[in-house]
C-alpha cells in the first residue's frame, strides 16, 4: 500500500475544496444572471405601446437563454414560472400572440392553480378573437380566486369582446365591490365607458 505524504494530501484536499468553491461560484453567478433577466423582462413586460415592444425585442433572448438553464430543476420553478410569464407578455407586446398563449402555457402546468396567469391569458385569447376559450379562461381565474377584483374585470372585459353584454356588466359590477379605493375611479370610468360604448350600439340598432 502505497502512503502519499501528508503535505501532498493537503494540497489534493485543498484543490477539491477550491474546484467546489468555484462550482458554486459559478451557479451563483447564473442564479444571479437569471434573476437579472427576470426582473428586467418584467419591466419591460410592464412597459406599454411601442416601448415596451422595443424593451421586450431586446430581452427575449436572454430571457429564452435563462428559461433554458431554469429547464428540469425542481427547485427553480417559481423562477421558471415567473419566466414563461414574461415571456409571454412580451411575446403579446411583439404581437405574438400565438406564441404568448404557448408560454403562458408553459407557466401554468408548472403552477395550474394561479388566478392571474389564467386571466391575463383569457385576455389573449380575446385579442385573438377566440372568445369561447377567453371566457373559459376567465372563469376559471375568478373560480380559483373569487375575491381578486381583477379576475372580475378580465371576465368582463372578455365577456363585453364576445358581446355577452350582461355578464359583462355583471363582472364589472362585481369588481367594483371588490377593488381598492385607489382602483375604484379608473375602474367606474372603464364601466361608464362600457355602458355608453353599448348603448350608442343599441340606439345604431334600432335605427
Amino acid at each position: 500500500m502505497i502512503r502519499l505524504p501528508r503535505s501532498v494530501l493537503l494540497l489534493a484536499a485543498v484543490a477539491l475544496l477550491a474546484l467546489a468553491g468555484f462550482g458554486m461560484w459559478t451557479l451563483d453567478r447564473k442564479a444571479k444572471r437569471v434573476e437579472q433577466v427576470l426582473s428586467a423582462s418584467e419591466q419591460a413586460g410592464a412597459k406599454g405601446g411601442a416601448e415596451a415592444q422595443q424593451a421586450c425585442t431586446a430581452i427575449i433572448g436572454a430571457l429564452k437563454e435563462a428559461l433554458d438553464n431554469l429547464e428540469g430543476d425542481d427547485k427553480k420553478i417559481p423562477l421558471a414560472t415567473r419566466g414563461h410569464r414574461s415571456l409571454g407578455q412580451c411575446l403579446a407586446h411583439m404581437n405574438r400572440l400565438e406564441d404568448a398563449v404557448a408560454a403562458y402555457r408553459k407557466a401554468i402546468a408548472l403552477t395550474a392553480e394561479t388566478s392571474y396567469l389564467h386571466g391575463e391569458i383569457a385576455l389573449l385569447y380575446s385579442r385573438m378573437g377566440q372568445h369561447m376559450p377567453a371566457q373559459r379562461s376567465a372563469r376559471l381565474a375568478v373560480q380559483l380566486d373569487p375575491q381578486v377584483w381583477i379576475a372580475h374585470r378580465q371576465l368582463a372585459r372578455v365577456s363585453a369582446a364576445a358581446r355577452q353584454l350582461a355578464q359583462a356588466e355583471a363582472s364589472y359590477e362585481e369588481a367594483l365591490k371588490l377593488a381598492p379605493p385607489e382602483q375604484i375611479r379608473k375602474l367606474q370610468d372603464e364601466i361608464n365607458q362600457f355602458k355608453e360604448k353599448h348603448e350608442s350600439a343599441r340606439k345604431e340598432e334600432v335605427r
